[in-house]
Formats: C-alpha cells, structure tokens, sequence
C-alpha cells in the first residue's frame, strides 16, 4: 500500500542541526511537487533543551499541522522519550533511540517499528566530521520517504557553499546507504516501502514556492514599495528583518538595526515623514517600548505599519511561543485618542496580500497601522502556489500641484492639517516636495499649519478631524470569511494565524455529523460589519483563541453587545490544534443538552 500523506516529527537538542534537517528536508518535497506545512517548537536558548519540528506532506493544500505522527526521528533518545505517545499505530521510530554504537530493531506494542541508527557514530568516524550529523539524518529521513538520493545530492550542491559540498555529499551518501543496509539486514524493507510517499507526477514543472510567514511579511513590504525598515532584534519577529536586509541592495531598500525599539520606531517615522514608506516589526514587549511613538504617528498624522509577531506575555514570557494575547492592548496603545487600524494575518498567504493592504491604509488615511503576526504564523513553512504581484497595489497619497495650487490660492501657502475636509484626511507633502513650501511635523498639539498650540477649539476641531477617518476607514475593513455547514447550528469565532486550523476543525465536525461553521476574523479595528446581529438568535457562538481570556469575545461584546460566554482557550505557549478544538466543542455541546 502506498501512502499520500504523511506527519513526520524530528527532534533533539538546540545545536544539533535540526534547522538545517527540517529546512532542506522540506525545500526538497517542496521540489518535488509535495504540499508541505512545516511548524517548529523551540526553546530560547542557543544549545541544549528540546526542540522540534513536524512536517505534515500531502499531495495537497495543508491547512494545519497535525497532533499525531506517522514517523518519527530521534537526533537524541530525549525525543523518543517525549513524543512516542504520538506515533500512530503501525508507525515507525528512527534515529538515536539508545546507546548502543550498534544498530537495534525493537518492535512495540502498538506495532511501530524502533530502528536505532547511531547517525552521530557514522558523521563522526565514516564521513569524519561530526558537523554533518544533520546530513547524515536528512538523508536517512529521505530514504524512510522514499526520496531519491541523487536529487537530494543536487539540493546539497546547491545549498551549500563550494568548500561543504563533497564532505555533506559523502554524508548523504552515508546515511542513505547505511539506512538502506540496515532495513535490509533486519527484512524491514516491505514495511518500509508501504510508508513511501506516492511519487509527484510532472516534478520538473513544479513551480510552487516555500515560504515562512515572516518571509512572506518582509516580500510584501518590499513589493508595497517600502524603502525603510529599522527595529531592534526581537523574536519571533526579527525573521522579517533578516528577510529584508537580504534584500535590500536588490529592492534598494535600507534596513537598519536600531539600538532599542523606541529608535527603531522613531527612525521609521523620519523616514515616512519625508514621503519614503516605512515600516517596524516587534514582539509584544518591544511593542510596549514603542507606543508613544504610536501616539506622534497619530498626532502627527504619519503613515505607518508596525508589525506586532506575538509571544506569550508578560515582560519576557516564553520567548520562543506562540499567543494571541495582544489584541486588547493594541486597540488603544498609546494615551490619548486618535485612528488606528488593526489588521491580522491569517495565514502566510494572506500575509503577503494583507500587508499591502496595510501600506495603502496607513499612506492613504495616514495614520499607524497594526499588522498582527505570532510566533506559529511568522515561523511556519508552507508550499504554496507563487504570489500574484499584479493584485498588489502601490498608490501615491501625497498632494499634487492642482491640489497645492487651490490651497495656495485659498490661504496664500501650503496647509499640512487642513481640516475642513469630510474624510478628515488632510492634502500630505513631504519637506522638500514642493520648492519654497515649508511642511511643519510636530507631537504636540497644532493648528492648520503645523504651528503649537493650546487653543481650546482648535484642539477639539483637530481631535474630531482625525476621527473622522474612521467612518471611511471602516468601509475597507474585511468582514470575517464564513467556512462551513449553510445553515450551522454552532459558530466558531476566531481570528488570525487560527483560520486553517479552525477550517480543518469545522471539517472533522461535519464529518462527524456536527452542524457547525466558522467565522474568521482579519481586520480587527475598526470593527468591520458583520452578521453576527443575524445569526445571535440563531445558533451558537463559541470564540476559539490563543489567550485566556477571549479576547475577541471581549471586542465583539464591546462593538456588537453580544456575550459570547462559550470559549475554547490555550495558553501555554502553544497553538491550539484542530483536535483539541474539536473535543472540546464536542463535551460544550454535551453539556448543553
């Protein structure tokens, strides 16, 4: 029988070259025409502690990862230790599963298959270079699939720099043929070959890409026509920085790493303040640093995008895990009272489109814009066909000479906060746009012309100008995607990096005989229109977050008045999975009958 889907898990310690594994392992599926969703669970710490790394293959679309595994490969017996309860049944175990400088077959109750291969024992004495043990294990694993040895060898040629090339083509060449040699000697093979992935027909015209969620955040700035990137190092964001600095010479593009986050801040708001589009990424705790900044985009009125990748909160947290514990506070960061929108991004496909749209809101409203990420999302992998550049759009916001030239004759010069617009969007120049044209930018209060102030009415005049934008900005927010049963008894409430998982949920349940669908939330503030007020009397809400409070239920109440006091919450640093979603809906709905 051969197999079309697999969920495979690796594991071992920090400094063992898991990344390097997992990253050629899934760039070389990706080649060969394989659907890949590759998600990784690390700890904050440069060597030693657990971490791994699941890739869910399929010949088609992933949505979500999956909580059981089919294979799993051990860099260390710590990893056998910890995940052997998720090996399905009939599944397989290989790697460094024991202590033995020998290889040892065992057979389990739950009829998986233990294969220790001492993959340190052959980078260190066969290939001689102990560096090449994430080799060794890549090319063992690609033999497990099924996988030719000659096409990774070409991944490797490519991958590596010329001086690596022949010592990790001589240990690909030594964990496949050892592997090899040691299902044979134990007449392994046909249990083996029944896990093999189903070959990919019309492999050379695979041209699907492989991309992370900070990758495709950092392509759609660039492609948004973002010039200038500054932040200080952050995770789980600071992907997104590294993706750009690798970029910026060809998208000529500066990117500059700040020495704290409220520079990083500041220096994005300079350069937006000339006319160039800019652009910060953070986690929650540099986000904390930034917020008066915030506040001089609102005063201001100065296009920004800050990109929040959450983390578990507060203070430091859990460094390297994923939440979506941010939502309450971004909503009104910053004192004061002034527009801001606050988008999230769904998947890693909808990053790259998302993000475009955040540029357009934040030039064209001028105001800041909130982009929320988190750790699942910004570091997930998936397959995915290439991007549309074309739907992706690039306008330019600032005022022209007709509009300069009726201000001119209006009020004898250019009028930067000019209020007596409906939109409550002012004409924007940069210094230096027009010859002989002073542009005034300051924190402070200010009347038309940029000038300080402290008049009461011009203060309550400039306030309601700035709010203004809302009531236009509210019209281009998305209302939530619906997914699922036409006429669902329950309704699953969530938002951002969730969307997938959710979607596999609601599958499942149907499956099951559940009428259930999904509401899934992007645009977040201001509130987009909705049908909840339809549906209330209708069927069941239930909100599905990464936080411990349901902190979308919160902002539902607050915007619509409607209680939703079912929840299916997860806080522990990890994303919640389709599994636990659908046990849990399922002992809700128990409960109520």
């Amino acid at each position: 029988m051969t197999i079309t889907s697999k969920n495979i898990l690796l594991g071992g310690a920090a400094g063992q070259g898991l990344d390097t594994s997992a990253n050629l392992l899934g760039k070389h599926l990706n080649r060969l025409g394989y659907q890949i969703l590759l998600t990784k669970d690390y700890m904050s710490r440069i060597r030693g502690g657990h971490n791994f790394y699941q890739i869910k293959i399929d010949n088609q679309a992933v949505k979500a990862p999956q909580k059981t595994t089919d294979m799993l490969f051990c860099f260390n017996q710590e990893t056998n230790e910890l995940h052997f309860d998720k090996v399905n049944k009939g599944g397989i175990i290989a790697g460094e599963i024991s202590d033995s400088k020998e290889i040892e077959i065992h057979q389990s109750d739950q009829e998986s298959i233990s294969l220790h291969l001492p993959w340190n024992q052959w980078a260190t004495k066969i290939v001689e270079n102990p560096r090449t043990l994430s080799t060794v294990a890549l090319a063992s694993m690609a033999y497990f699939l099924g996988l030719s040895e000659n096409k990774l060898i070409e991944l490797i040629n490519q991958s590596f720099k010329e001086s690596l090339v022949d010592i990790n083509e001589k240990a690909v060449k030594t964990g496949y043929q050892r592997t090899k040699e040691a299902i044979k000697e134990h007449n392994l093979l046909t249990k083996i070959k029944e896990s093999w992935l189903e070959p990919i027909e019309n492999q050379d015209e695979n041209e699907q890409i492989l991309i992370s969620g900070n990758e495709a955040t950092g392509m759609s700035a660039i492609a948004s026509g973002c010039k200038f990137f500054s932040t200080y190092p952050m995770t789980p964001s600071t992907g997104i920085m590294n993706y750009l600095a690798k970029k910026q010479k060809e998208a000529n593009l500066v990117v500059e790493q700040s020495e704290d986050e409220i520079a990083g801040i500041n220096k994005a708001l300079g350069a937006s303040s000339m006319g160039v589009r800019a652009m910060t990424a953070t986690s929650g705790g540099g986000f904390s640093l930034m917020v008066e900044s915030l506040g001089m985009s609102g005063v201001a009125e100065i296009p920004l995008v800050v990109a929040n990748v959450q983390r578990p909160g507060p203070a430091t947290g859990l460094p390297t895990r994923t939440e979506q514990a941010d939502l309450q506070f971004v909503l009104t960061a910053a004192q004061g009272e002034f527009p801001r929108a606050v988008i999230s991004l769904t998947s890693i496909e909808d990053a790259f489109y998302r993000v475009n749209k955040a540029f357009e809101i934040a030039e064209k409203y001028q105001i800041p814009v909130i982009v929320l990420s988190d750790q699942y999302l910004a570091d997930s992998t998936a397959s995915l066909s290439p991007f549309q550049f074309q739907k992706l759009n690039c306008h330019d916001y600032t005022i022209n000479d007709q509009g300069l030239a009726r201000q001119k004759q209006q009020y004898g010069k250019y009028v930067r906060y000019e209020f007596n617009s409906e939109s409550g969007i002012s004409p924007r120049a940069y210094p230096g746009q027009y010859t002989g044209e002073t542009v005034l930018i300051d924190s402070h209060e200010h009347d038309i012309y940029g000038n300080i102030t402290e008049d009461s009415e011009i203060r309550t005049a400039m306030v309601d100008k700035r709010m203004r934008k809302l009531e236009k900005l509210k019209s281009e927010m998305s209302s939530p995607n619906y997914y699922g049963a036409e006429n669902p008894k329950t309704i699953l409430l969530s938002w951002g990096s969730t969307e997938g998982i959710i979607q596999e949920a609601v599958d499942n349940l149907r499956a099951s005989g559940y009428s259930v669908g999904s509401l899934h939330f992007s645009d977040l503030f201001p509130f987009p229109d909705t049908t909840l007020p339809e549906l209330v009397d209708k069927c069941k809400f239930i909100s599905v977050e990464n936080n411990a409070t349901g902190q979308l239920a919160q902002l539902i109440a607050r915007e619509t008045g409607i209680q939703v006091s079912q929840k299916i919450l997860r806080y522990d640093g990890r994303q919640i999975t389709w599994e636990e979603i659908c046990s849990q809906l399922k002992s809700l709905i128990k409960e109520d009958q």
